[in-house]
């Protein structure tokens, strides 16, 4: 059943982006890149028993959505090599989420 939901939202949002304007698919693209900055943050909190021993994380996310938002007002570059800013954060903020948490383990 989720799948069928699943399928028919997808359906709805491609038609909404066909038939919308850029400016508010944009607005889409940008609040989305932005929130996905908390995945590694909210996994790590999940799915990791001592996620409260990597107390850093939580600043480490913060420091990267401020990043994100002053890229969009162009007081940074928008990009970091050939990859977008919100992909790099991204990458940046998984790594250092799995690399504390196999620093914890390892102290253990």
């Amino acid at each position: 059943m989720v799948g069928v939901h699943s399928f028919f939202f997808a359906l709805i949002a491609m038609v909404f982006a066909i038939l919308s304007s850029d400016e508010l698919v944009l607005l889409a693209r940008i609040s989305f890149a932005g929130t996905s900055l908390m995945a590694p943050m909210i996994f790590t909190g999940i799915f990791y028993k001592s996620a409260t021993s990597l107390k850093w994380l939580p600043f480490a996310t913060l420091l990267g959505i401020f990043t994100f938002v002053a890229a969009q007002f162009k007081w940074i570059p928008v990009h970091v090599g050939s990859l977008r800013l919100d992909l790099f954060l991204l990458l940046v903020l998984s790594l250092l989420a799995l690399i504390g948490m196999l620093w914890t383990n390892n102290k253990k």
